[in-house]
């Protein structure tokens, strides 16, 4: 029959289990395996200190970020910053400084600046609360949704002064910042910090700190792939040229550290050549700048003059009077504006129809232009909101002439538009790159190997991370010697210096996605409004275009207006800055309006600004019928001929020939049309971002 665990493995195939050995001849007994994995963790929690010591010893100091979200005056915020310092802490922590968001006496912009940069450099930030104060106030509100979106380190709410303590407002505290997107409640329910002397406030504020740096720091994914640094101090240096000279900025290297090769980025200043990095502790040159291998300081390419013809039209002394579409390109090239659509841009091939004399005796006879009716039915037309790109054909100018440029399109999405056609006299000094995710994907792999090896030896063109030192930055203009110095010495806000990527400092057409996070009644923004662009540790100005996100199709439909509630495509003529980073979009000088994050540069993206132009059947039989008030001279008929009619109860038709000398004209459709439809016609020109005038241009952002 076989023992009952024979019959639980029949038909099943065991592995041998030999017999079981306790005691000593089993080895290593319990008792044994217990101690040694004591004496293991032992060991671990000995290397982990040694590490901090040396680390400590090696290492930057912790940079700790302080901004009052709920009306701490800066009093309380340099009392922190004391009581902070003064607390005796674990000997082999790490050094840390302080960075304080100064309020008082400054505008909300220079405020919002100010922690902007701070956050840029800061490992850790706090968000400070006063006494009994709840609730974020209004410009804590801004603070905190404009870090959030740059991208913040490790973050902490602090509570200081009366009422700190109080376990009802430190949970609505935590509530506060979980709603606007920092983080969970129980995790920012802020630490009490106590002012007052005695040894149960130094206890708490013990452990208050304890638990602040004993996080390890978060890190920021756009910013660890550069150096950068606070700058601690400036020194002047007379240059070779009368105007310019040796800036040394000196300050803790972080992120993956500097080298000589790349250029400085002084955040609201400008770029510049680094001409060596030196150790402020052994006073050795870490990096050299070696020209061939570093990067250059122009920003524009140089321009071909021989390949105008592609790229524009004619000059002016060469235009001829005789051509009013030539005229008119000419005014465009002198500098005329065409934001009513007053423009300027190529229709398609002009195609003559043939008409009867007879229609046209009638035509004249019986169908004068009614100039009052013509006002009574486009103001009718205006206030159809489900069609806002509606615009007026002129009366007392040919339509050929105001719209030349437009063009219609059998298919938006597949209809073809060449990239390189007529483009403006600003493409000309652009970069363009050749496949932007493989340069972006080497650059970085790049600078990788750089930091990492920089790491390991020492013999490598390179300042790593830890080191206290002082660059050199050369050929700095006197001004902005003066302006970055008063700033510093100042002390409302950080100077930050940055590394930049290999063609970063490129100039190129880059776009942004942003939504709007200003408040509902602040108003539509125009395209092509002065604005600015923060991204990153960049920030520069311009007059952007506004487009959709079309993912399928090479093309995308410009927006007038930067409305709320909508994500929108913002294009900037700027320096070319590799994705992921942020973007920040604000008023010149004043508040935040949207933001979003880069999307890259590409010249080639097409925006296409979308019109229509809109008739009205007078006489209808079947499929065909006769329109009026889309044109208003035969020629301008027969120009527009060859571009496809629709109607806006779904018909689709085109133009047969001109009817009489007034504009009318004969249209078929591909079903019957009705008395009160409407006719249209859709026409695209492409638009491109505006270069901001001279004396209107930020020289510095700050």
């Amino acid at each position: 029959m076989g023992s009952r665990r024979a019959k639980r493995a029949h038909g099943r195939v065991q592995a041998f289990v030999g017999k079981r050995v306790h005691g000593q001849a089993g080895g290593v007994t319990k008792t044994a395996r217990r101690l040694n994995a004591r004496a293991q963790r032992k060991a671990a929690i000995a290397a982990t200190a040694r590490g901090i010591r040396e680390s400590a010893a090696s290492h930057a100091p912790v940079l700790v970020g302080l901004v009052a979200v709920s009306n701490a005056t800066d009093d309380e915020l340099a009392t922190l910053c004391s009581v902070m310092q003064a607390t005796e802490r674990d000997k082999h922590s790490r050094k840390f400084e302080t960075q304080v968001v100064r309020r008082e006496g400054a505008t909300d912009r220079e405020v919002l600046i100010s922690a902007l940069d701070m956050a840029k450099v800061a490992d850790i930030v706090l968000f400070v609360f006063s006494g009994a104060e709840d609730r974020l106030d209004n410009l804590g509100i801004d603070l905190v949704t404009a870090l959030r979106e740059q991208g913040l380190p490790t973050v902490f709410a602090v509570a200081i002064g009366k009422g700190a303590d109080d376990p009802t407002l430190r949970k609505q505290r935590g509530r506060e910042l979980a709603a606007e997107s920092v983080g969970q409640d129980h995790a920012l329910r802020p630490i009490c910090i106590e002012c007052g002397e005695g040894e149960a406030a130094e206890k708490g504020n013990k452990l208050a700190l304890r638990r602040i740096f004993a996080k390890t720091p978060r890190n920021v994914n756009w910013r660890s792939r550069y150096g950068y640094m606070r700058v601690e101090s400036v020194t002047a240096e007379p240059g070779a040229e009368g105007n310019e000279g040796i800036l040394v900025l000196c300050g803790w290297t972080r992120g993956r550290g500097f080298s000589a090769n790349e250029l400085v980025h002084i955040t609201g200043f400008g770029s510049f050549v680094a001409s060596k990095i030196v150790d402020v502790a052994s006073s050795k040159e870490l990096s050299v700048r070696v020209e061939g291998e570093a990067e250059p300081v122009e920003s524009e390419a140089e321009v071909n003059e021989m390949m105008g013809e592609q790229t524009w039209p004619p000059e002016v002394e060469d235009v001829k009077e005789e051509d009013p579409v030539d005229e008119l390109l000419a005014k465009y090239e002198e500098g005329i504006d065409d934001d009513d659509d007053a423009g300027t841009a190529g229709a398609d091939d002009n195609m003559s129809g043939g008409h009867d004399a007879e229609d046209d005796a009638m035509a004249d006879d019986d169908m004068d232009i009614d100039e009052e009716e013509v006002k009574r039915v486009r103001e009718a037309a205006k206030t159809n909101t489900l069609f806002p790109d509606e615009v007026d054909t002129p009366i007392n100018q040919a339509a050929r002439i105001r719209f030349a440029r437009y063009r219609g399109l059998k298919s938006f999405r597949t209809g073809e538009w060449d990239p390189k056609e007529q483009l403006p006299p600003q493409y000309a000094s652009l970069f363009q790159f050749r496949n932007l995710a493989s340069t972006r994907k080497s650059v970085l792999s790049r600078a990788k190997k750089d930091a990492e090896d920089a790491a390991c030896n020492e013999a490598v063109n390179m300042a790593g991370p830890g080191r206290k030192v002082y660059i050199y930055v050369q050929n700095v203009p006197a001004e902005t010697i003066h302006v970055l110095s008063s700033v510093l010495q100042g002390g409302k806000r950080a100077i930050i210096a940055s590394g930049m990527l290999r063609h970063e400092n490129r100039k190129s057409v880059v776009h942004f996605g942003v939504r709007r996070v200003d408040v509902e009644d602040a108003g539509d923004i125009k395209a092509k409004t002065h604005l600015e662009m923060h991204c990153g540790f960049v920030r520069f100005d311009g007059r952007p275009m506004f487009s959709e996100h079309n993912a399928n199709s090479d093309k995308h439909k410009m927006e007038r207006y930067l409305k709320h509630g909508r994500h929108t495509v913002v294009t900037f003529y700027g320096p070319a800055t590799y994705a992921p980073a942020p973007g920040l979009l604000f008023h010149p000088g004043g508040s935040l309006i949207a933001t979003g994050t880069a999307l890259g540069a590409d010249p080639d993206r097409i925006i296409l600004k979308r019109i229509i132009l809109t008739g009205y059947p007078f006489k209808t039989q079947k499929r065909r019928t006769v329109a009026k008030f889309m044109f208003f001279n035969p020629e301008d008929v027969r120009w527009f001929k060859p571009v496809e009619l629709w109607t806006k109860m779904g018909r689709t038709g085109h133009i047969l020939e001109p009817l009489g000398t007034h504009g009318h004209m004969k249209c078929i459709f591909d079903n019957v049309i009705l008395h009160h439809d409407t006719v249209c016609m859709t026409l695209y020109k492409r638009v491109y971002p505006k270069v901001v005038p001279a004396e209107q241009k930020c020289k510095y952002i700050l």
